[in-house]
């Protein structure tokens, strides 16, 4: 039985796919809205959170990319 998934989302701006590995029971009830990324994910860090996210919806900004989101905002 397979224990784990490899999903990736790719970034809408820069267009880098950018991978992580769950556990693939909870992706599932992730994925059929059950409960919340934090709390089936609570051992992920922010970044791979972001990432199943985007797995899901589709819309993901890279790391890099939300860095330069967010410091042009800050411009404004």
């Amino acid at each position: 039985m397979i224990d784990t998934c490899t999903i990736q989302a790719i970034c809408v701006e820069c267009g880098d796919a950018v991978q992580t590995t769950v556990d693939c029971v909870p992706l599932g009830k992730f994925l059929l809205r059950e409960q919340t990324v934090q709390v089936l994910f609570y051992d992920q860090s922010q970044a791979e959170r972001d990432v199943i996210s985007g797995f899901r919806s589709g819309p993901y900004l890279c790391g890099d990319c939300w860095r330069v989101f967010m410091a042009e905002g800050e411009e404004v």
